[in-house]
């Protein structure tokens, strides 16, 4: 099914669209107290990811600032910053995180449901951009064990997808903001930021949650108190608070 939509992507023309920075930027503009992230990278000349190896494009390395000029941030000293949307959802539905670029995809994965508040009770799948063509593809044929986030994503190619419960279909687009020197005395992942409460699983996806909201506003619909149930009565689509988020260890 996902290889079907991307071939209907790419004869439509609309692959950029699918890793659009105006998506996210409309994303953005609907939540004004949030900013996006400064794009910048710092990386080690002595490092190859697979975006430095692309013939067609040739990363740029920058000196921080707080850093003395003959020193570089390896990418083992790095933190990478995401923000994270639920696509198709208004008002927004993001979150903000922090986590090393040597974690692999599992570790991302991981990261993405704790801090969205899933209950990773189905399958999911991560489509980024191909490090040579630009198109997206899924990583089926990647060990998501194996993969580093840094491999994958960087301030050139910052875009990704990450697709959850392929029945309801809740799709996330992923969004590479900064990337920053790691203080050591930090636990991650971190969540920084974010805003409204994640929707409850095996609600029928966009359209079921939204359902929801609507016969949340009206008490007196014949569905209210079903509704109330299954949601749970302190359940607020406005309440999100990072410091409630709890993270599984990525070393596990």
């Amino acid at each position: 099914m996902e290889d079907d939509n991307l071939a209907a992507l790419i004869q439509s023309g609309k692959i950029d669209e699918f890793f659009s920075d105006e998506k996210v930027q409309n994303l953005i503009q609907d939540d004004g107290e949030d900013s996006g992230g400064i794009p910048v990278i710092f990386l080690d000349p002595g490092h190859e990811n697979r975006f430095q190896s692309r013939e067609d494009k040739t990363s740029q390395t920058y000196f921080p600032t707080d850093l003395e000029d003959n020193e570089l941030l390896k990418p083992e000293n790095s933190v990478y910053q995401f923000r994270i949307d639920l696509d198709d959802i208004r008002p927004p539905i993001w979150r903000r995180i922090l986590i090393p670029g040597t974690s692999t995809l599992r570790d991302l994965h991981h990261a993405i449901q704790d801090v969205m508040g899933w209950g990773n009770y189905h399958l999911h799948q991560f489509m980024v951009a191909d490090p040579f063509s630009g198109n997206p593809i899924t990583m089926e044929n990647h060990d998501e064990e194996t993969e580093k986030i840094e491999d994958w994503f960087a301030m050139e190619s910052p875009y990704g997808r990450y697709i959850y419960d392929f029945g309801d279909n809740w799709e996330h687009i992923l969004k590479l903001e900064v990337i920053s020197r790691r203080d050591e005395k930090a636990t991650y992942p971190q969540c920084t930021k974010g805003k409204r409460a994640c929707p409850p699983e095996d609600c029928g996806g966009v359209g079921g949650y939204l359902e929801m909201l609507d016969i949340l506003e009206d008490p007196e619909d014949e569905e209210y108190l079903e509704t109330v149930e299954w949601l749970g009565e302190d359940f607020n689509p406005e309440k999100f608070n990072p410091e409630d988020v709890v993270f599984r260890d990525i070393d596990d």
